[in-house]
């Protein structure tokens, strides 16, 4: 059986097609995202219900933007002591790493976030099994918009994995000396 998410006009996702219930679904759906044949928008919203932002999942097409690609790695570059892997990302590598690792999985997706119609960062999950998640991969790469955005960022994805894709858990691993997430 699927799904529809609740009141399409006053829901924090705008969705091209009907949502997933059992990990093969979940799979399908994600894969017809990533090939653009199903739409996805998830709204950022603070703890007021204003809309602050948005994030989009990184999908084929991406690949082909030099924007996307190079903000990416920049960020990567100027934030690589956050990261468990070191190295200095390249446009090619990033590139490939989208095309390689996030895009041929249907058990992830990475999301750009948008403020103010501003490229500001990225958010996704991984290792989706269809019942739990792991979020992945949260980078504020620009400042701007609210002040919060990441952290609405991650409950906005949080809700969308609940309410949407139905996992029961959805866990997340950080350094124990990241004070922005640790408090």
């Amino acid at each position: 059986p699927f799904l529809q998410p609740p009141d399409r006009h006053n829901s924090r996702y705008r969705v091209g097609g009907h949502v997933t219930v059992n990990r093969q679904q979940q799979q399908e759906y994600l894969q017809r995202i990533i090939e653009e044949k199903e739409s996805l928008v998830i709204r950022i919203r603070d703890d007021n219900g204003a809309d602050i932002g948005t994030m989009r999942p990184i999908t084929r097409i991406h690949l082909q933007s030099n924007e996307v690609i190079e903000r990416m790695t920049n960020w990567r570059n100027q934030y690589k002591t956050f990261f468990l892997t070191q190295f200095n990302a390249t446009p090619a590598r990033t590139r490939q790493w989208l095309e390689k690792v996030v895009l041929s999985k249907p058990s992830q997706l990475l999301f750009v976030l948008y403020s103010e119609n501003r490229l500001i960062g990225h958010y996704g999950f991984k290792e989706l099994n269809g019942d739990s998640a792991l979020l992945d991969n949260g980078m504020r790469g620009e400042r701007g918009g609210h002040p919060l955005l990441m952290r609405y960022a991650a409950s906005a994805l949080v809700e969308w994995l609940f309410d949407v894709i139905k996992v029961n858990l959805v866990y997340g691993y950080i350094f124990a000396d990241n004070a922005m997430v640790v408090r």
